[in-house]
């Protein structure tokens, strides 16, 4: 992966305040006296939290790896052995404690993140007003906003991913003499993240100054998103944590407003005329900065941001990419087959079929009605060598929240306040939207009155479709309690065992340190 440039003044002056409990080793810096002196120090500083994240989220395939590899082999079958080892089959069937699954487990590097955060928000009060190029009031609440903004999601990730995690919010001015700290309550956790959002929100407005940096820069509605997102992983799995039990409905009433908002704000989603998508703006949408962005990593070739390892391109082969006739990945059968079957029945007898004409089967598809379709969802190639079609880089931002996921929590929502009638016409709506034809009862919803069950099964159905390859489909299946990952039983999961195990390496010199329960005596 290529990186902006970050000055080594960022990386010296935040890795300073690493601690010991953390696992990070602290480094002087001898730049301290002469930095954050401006708004422009302070925009370098966000640049360096920004690129944080993006690592963090991104090497080793962090980010798909937990939200889709551990779907399994129905979904994801892993060819190539040069790209993959028994770590990624550990995955597919929920193995955490295997060997090599470090990069999972360990959660230093995110802290780094949060300690560079944690020393922006402690300095940009005391940069002088006559830096700043317009209004220094305007200027601080931005760059706070988007500061809080990733220090929040950070801990969302950490949250959903380990449970109970140390909670730090200022940075250490002594990090050697530090004592190693204890994990904190995962209720105070998401507080904290719910608090930080709300000053956020505060911060940053719903519209874009500048267009270009629609989804990759944090607004309001971004803020907004990830905290309807925390309020239902709060009420799902935090406050009813048991596999059988439905979710606590002052949180869910908390998220419903916050995507109604955004909803009624009509400054998202692609135009739709005669309730359809176009098919080619919709593709545009997973190169970037679409109107169904609400905030997504920028990783585009022209600022040295490509990919040339991402997970997505690990599917693609020729036509699509070149010289690759053997991927290292293809799509599992459910993927095409329950999602995206190739003839639907629409009627009694079997001559009344249709083709689908799903867009998404377009789209995310090549060669859909052949053997081994291609997944080409994220297929913007551009060629380091374009002379010889050599090194090939995606040229795609990774999304992270988008509309189409709040407006497929929207029907969640309503299942859980048991407006069902709702719930059904909102999928309804959506599927047709998307030019999906009225499949049959036995798979897809037909008209007949639907449980408060089969309705969220189609809801995380109808979200495998249009979120697969976006990082968070296990993340979904946990909070709606699905048993969509076929390793993730209702007895596991009521062990917190849809939670990873710690690194053991966490444990050195830290005896305050406890595992989740589930994994205790297994690693």
């Amino acid at each position: 992966m290529k990186r902006i440039f970050i000055t080594l003044i960022i990386t010296t002056a935040f890795l300073s305040s690493c601690k010991k409990m953390l696992n990070q080793e602290p480094k002087d810096t001898t730049y301290e006296e002469k930095f954050w002196k401006s708004e422009n120090d302070m925009k370098k500083a966000l640049a360096g939290a920004y690129a944080s994240l993006r690592s963090n989220l991104l090497d080793q395939d962090y980010l798909h790896n937990l939200g889709d590899m551990t779907l399994g082999s129905e979904y994801i079958v892993i060819q190539s052995a040069p790209y993959f080892s028994n770590s990624d089959w550990n995955l597919q069937v929920g193995k955490f404690e295997m060997n090599y699954l470090d990069v999972f487990r360990n959660w230093s590097r995110f802290y780094s993140t949060i300690l560079q955060t944690n020393l922006m928000l402690q300095k940009l009060p005391l940069v002088p007003d006559n830096t700043f190029q317009d209004d220094p009031v305007k200027g601080r609440k931005n760059i706070a906003g988007q500061t809080l903004f990733i220090r929040s999601y950070v801990y969302f990730q950490l949250l959903r991913t380990f449970g109970d995690v140390p909670l730090v919010t200022t940075p250490d001015p002594n990090p050697i003499a530090n004592k190693p700290l204890a994990r904190t309550d995962k209720n105070l956790v998401v507080q904290q993240i719910l608090n930080d959002l709300d000053s956020a929100a505060n911060c940053l407005d719903m519209s874009y100054e500048v267009e270009t940096t629609r989804g990759t820069v944090p607004n309001k509605a971004s803020v907004m998103a990830l905290q309807a997102q925390v309020y239902l992983w709060r009420a799902c799995v935090i406050k009813h944590p048991a596999f059988e039990a439905t979710p606590d409905m002052d949180d869910v009433n908390k998220a419903s407003a916050l995507i109604e908002a955004i909803v009624n704000s009509g400054l998202y989603g692609l135009a739709a005329p005669g309730g359809k998508i176009d098919s080619i703006q919709y593709a545009k949408v997973f190169t970037g900065n679409s109107r169904e962005s609400l905030f997504e990593l920028y990783t585009r070739y022209a600022y040295n941001e490509g990919s040339n390892n991402l997970m997505p391109i690990k599917f693609l082969r020729t036509p699509i990419l070149a010289k690759t006739d053997y991927p290292s990945l293809k799509l599992g059968a459910s993927y095409v087959n329950n999602l995206f079957p190739r003839i639907v029945q629409v009627g009694p007898n079997p001559e009344d079929t249709v083709t689908n004409t799903d867009i998404r089967r377009r789209v995310f598809l090549y060669d859909a009605d052949g053997a081994n379709p291609i997944f080409v969802k994220y297929s913007n190639v551009i060629y380091n060598n374009p002379n010889q079609q050599a090194d090939p880089y995606l040229d795609n931002n990774v999304t992270l929240l988008r509309y189409a996921d709040l407006l497929l929590s929207r029907m969640e929502i309503a299942v859980y306040k048991g407006q069902l009638g709702l719930a059904y016409s909102q999928l309804r709506d959506f599927r047709q939207s998307r030019n999906r034809p009225q499949m049959d009862s036995a798979t897809f919803v037909s008209e007949a009155p639907l449980s408060y069950n089969r309705l969220l099964d189609e809801i995380m159905t109808e979200r495998a479709c249009e979120l697969f390859m976006e990082g968070q489909l296990y993340f979904d299946d946990v909070r709606m309690k699905r048993s969509f990952v076929p390793w993730l039983t209702p007895s596991r999961y009521n062990q917190e065992g849809f939670l990873l195990p710690l690194d053991p390496a966490l444990f050195n010199n830290n005896r305050l340190l406890v595992q989740n329960k589930y994994w205790a005596g297994k690693i």
